[in-house]
């Protein structure tokens, strides 16, 4: 089955960069309705917690493996997914070192200036005024996270849709037939 990566944390002071977990939920199983696939669920020890409570939201098996992988472990997991969604953090940026197309999810911070550089990728950044807030450092404009529950799982669902499309147009036009 293909692979896809659902990164929920964004790391202890990233918290206002996290989307929803009830909106990752609700992606995950409409992505599992539409595809034949399989989620496989990332972070860190400490954002276990976090993952497991998104894994329990889903109603069909995910591997957990947030807290389980040496880096080295997680860039070979990246390396083999389809897709990677998740937050401003970490794991995107894993994700374009190793190749892999992610759909990013910012809010608080400038998606130009943090966001995925492979054109395959897709970013999403919320329409709110006020965003992005952050520059640098962690000192947000607000202390919750409007911005990120202003992106709905519809548009995420979309830019996850396109990344596959384009993927699996990739592998077709690489198909050589030869003749008999």
């Amino acid at each position: 089955r293909p692979v896809i990566v659902i990164h929920p944390g964004c790391g202890v002071h990233g918290k206002q960069r996290e989307w929803p977990v009830d909106r990752y939920a609700a992606m995950a199983d409409a992505l599992l309705q539409q595809r034949f696939c399989s989620l496989v669920i990332t972070g860190s020890a400490d954002e276990r917690p976090l993952a497991e409570h998104l894994a329990r939201r889903i109603p069909a098996p995910s591997w957990v493996a947030a807290g389980k992988l040496p880096l080295q472990g997680l860039a070979a997991l990246v390396s083999e997914a389809e897709v990677v969604v998740c937050g401003n953090t970490g794991i995107l940026h894993l994700a374009e070192a190793v190749g892999t197309p992610v759909v990013a999810i910012h809010g608080p911070t400038d998606h130009v200036r943090w966001g995925p550089r492979d054109p395959r990728s897709q970013t999403l950044g919320s329409l709110l005024a006020c965003s992005p807030c952050l520059v640098l450092g962690f000192e947000y404009g607000c202390p919750n996270r409007p911005c990120m529950e202003a992106i709905s799982v519809e548009e995420v669902l979309e830019r996850v849709d396109r990344v596959l499309r384009v993927r699996a147009q990739s592998a077709a036009s690489h198909v050589l037939i030869s003749p008999c």
